[in-house]
C-alpha cells in the first residue's frame, strides 16, 4: 500500500479510536451521575414503616391505575374524530378530581409516615437523592 492509503486509514483508526475513548468518559463522568438522581428515596428501615407502606401501596397502585385508564380515555377522546367539546371537559373534569383525591391520600400517607420518624430520620427520609448526595459531599469536605 502506499503511504497516503496508511495515513488514512491511520487517521480513520485514531478518529474510531478517540470516540470510543470519548463515549466511555462521557458514559462514567455525566450519564452515571445523572441516573443517580431517578433513584426513589429508600424506604427508612424501621420494621413499623415497612409494614405501614407495603400495606398502603396497593391502594395507592390501584389509584395510580386507575388514573392512567382515566387519562387514556381523556386522550381517545381527543383524538375521536366526531369531538365532544362537553363530553371532553366532563371527562377533564373526572380526571382532575382523581389526580387530586389520588394527591391527596399519597399526602395522607406521608404525614402518617411522618408521625413514626423522629426528627433526624425525618430529615434524611425526605430529602431527594441528589441533594442527599451534595449534603454527604459537603460533610466530607469540612
Amino acid at each position: 500500500m502506499r503511504n497516503r492509503t496508511l495515513v488514512i486509514i491511520l487517521i480513520i483508526s485514531l478518529t474510531f479510536n478517540l470516540a470510543v475513548v470519548l463515549s466511555y468518559l462521557y458514559h462514567v463522568t455525566i450519564v452515571s451521575k445523572t441516573e443517580e438522581y431517578h433513584f426513589r428515596p429508600p424506604v427508612w428501615e424501621k420494621p413499623e414503616l415497612k409494614e405501614y407502606t407495603s400495606k398502603h401501596r396497593e391502594q395507592i397502585i390501584s389509584k395510580h391505575r386507575q388514573f392512567l385508564e382515566m387519562r387514556r380515555e381523556f386522550l381517545q377522546l381527543l383524538q375521536a374524530e366526531n369531538f365532544d367539546r362537553q363530553r371532553a371537559e366532563a371527562q377533564l373534569d373526572k380526571l382532575i378530581d382523581n389526580q387530586m383525591q389520588m394527591e391527596r391520600e399519597m399526602g395522607a400517607r406521608l404525614i402518617e409516615i411522618r408521625a413514626q420518624m423522629t426528627a433526624e430520620e425525618a430529615k434524611d427520609f425526605f430529602l431527594a437523592p441528589h441533594l442527599k448526595q451534595r449534603r454527604d459531599e459537603l460533610r466530607r469536605r469540612k
